[in-house]
């Protein structure tokens, strides 16, 4: 298993399952990565030893702002994670029945104020993983995940009293997990 971020190390909130994983019989690799940059996962490349069996692609960058503030800028800071990021992981050695699990949010259904460029980065997301199945190139699912009570983005950036206030619930880590089991 590789776990890559661009800091390299677990983020806090999730030592107890890092710990779990450690001591399980999993053999892990923790990597330091910045996946939207195609030097960086060409690096991690060398030292992948076999076919990887699946890839859950997690990795998203926020850069709110409305609409008229946004610039190129903005749009390739959230891009970059999402979308450049998924074609270079591709470029890495797959088992030919490979899943992969596309972390996608409700955004890309629903819209969020301010953020159109992320927005935009996920329905990339949404398109791809149908159409990979579709034509037989991999297997593919892409889940619009909205906010998590305990990890992620909504909790760094404490946009769970927001979501809330649109009547739009957070998921419990147990519940995510179950859904993420239920998928692949």
């Amino acid at each position: 298993m590789y776990l890559l971020s661009r800091s390299g190390k677990p983020a806090a909130e999730v030592q107890r399952q890092w710990d779990w994983l450690q001591n399980s019989l999993v053999e892990v690799h923790v990597c330091k990565c910045d996946v939207g940059q195609e030097s960086s996962v060409m690096e991690l490349k060398k030292t992948v030893t076999a076919p990887l069996s699946s890839l859950l692609h997690l990795a998203g960058v926020l850069a709110d702002g409305m609409l008229p503030a946004l610039d190129r800028e903005h749009f390739e800071k959230s891009y970059a994670p999402k979308v450049h990021g998924l074609h270079y992981l591709c470029k890495l050695p797959f088992q030919e029945s490979a899943a992969f699990l596309l972390f996608s949010s409700t955004s890309a259904l629903f819209g969020s104020p301010g953020q159109a460029n992320y927005s935009a980065s996920n329905s990339v997301l949404d398109s791809l993983a149908p159409h990979w199945t579709a034509q037989g190139v991999r297997r593919a699912w892409s889940v619009q995940w909205g906010p998590w009570a305990e990890v992620g983005m909504a909790v760094q950036k404490n946009t769970l009293q927001r979501a809330k206030a649109m009547g739009v619930g957070a998921l419990t880590t147990a519940t995510g997990m179950a859904i993420m089991g239920s998928v692949l």
